[in-house]
C-alpha cells in the first residue's frame, strides 16, 4: 500500500449483538451460563475490524484471518437496514467483487461511507479508463529501431542490399 494512502478504521458497534447479549444477561442466573454467553460475542465482537483505504479494504476478522478487498475490484456495494438495528443507526454494508461478496456488519453511518467507495469506484475506474487510453497512444518500437531502419533503407537506396533482402527486413520492423 502506498505510504500517503489514507487509512479509516472502522470497528462494528456493539448493538449488532444486542439480541445475544441481552440473552446473556437473561441466562445469568442459570449456572453462570449467561456470563460465558457475553463474554463469547464481547471477543468476537473485539477481534472484528474494518480498514477503508484509498487502494483496498482490510476486514479483519480476527488477528489472523484477514481479506484484502482491491477497490478496484469492487462491483456493487448493498446498503442493508434493518428494522432492529435501524433504530441505532448502524447498518450492514454488503461489498461485491465479481468472484466473492463481503458482509460489513455493524457500520454507523454506513450510507456515508457506501458513496465515498462509490466514488472511489468511480475514480478507480476512470483512472483505469484513462491508463488504457495512453497505452494505446505509446509507441511499441525499441530503443534505436528508428536509426536501423534509416541504414536499412540507406543500404537498399545504394543498391547494396537486394529488394527482397530489403523487404524482409523491414517486416521485422512492423
Amino acid at each position: 500500500m502506498p505510504q500517503n494512502s489514507k487509512m479509516m478504521e472502522y470497528r462494528p458497534n456493539w448493538k449488532i449483538f444486542a439480541k445475544e447479549f441481552i440473552i446473556g444477561i437473561i441466562l445469568i442466573p442459570f449456572f453462570g451460563i449467561g456470563l460465558v454467553v457475553l463474554m463469547y460475542y464481547y471477543v468476537a465482537l473485539s477481534k472484528i475490524v474494518y480498514h477503508f483505504s484509498d487502494d483496498e479494504i482490510i476486514i479483519s476478522l480476527s488477528p489472523t484471518y484477514k481479506e484484502y478487498v482491491p477497490i478496484g475490484d469492487l462491483t456493487e456495494t448493498n446498503l442493508v437496514k434493518s428494522t432492529f438495528l435501524g433504530r441505532f443507526q448502524t447498518d450492514t454494508l454488503i461489498i461485491k467483487t465479481p468472484s466473492s461478496q463481503f458482509t460489513l456488519r455493524g457500520i454507523a453511518n454506513a450510507h456515508f461511507i457506501q458513496k465515498v467507495l462509490e466514488s472511489s469506484i468511480a475514480q478507480h475506474r476512470k483512472q483505469i479508463k484513462n491508463k488504457q487510453e495512453r497505452e494505446k497512444f505509446t509507441t511499441t518500437a525499441h530503443p534505436g529501431s528508428l536509426e536501423k531502419l534509416n541504414d536499412l533503407v540507406g543500404l537498399w537506396q545504394q543498391g547494396l542490399i537486394s529488394d527482397e533482402d530489403y523487404f524482409n527486413e523491414r517486416r521485422k520492423f512492423e
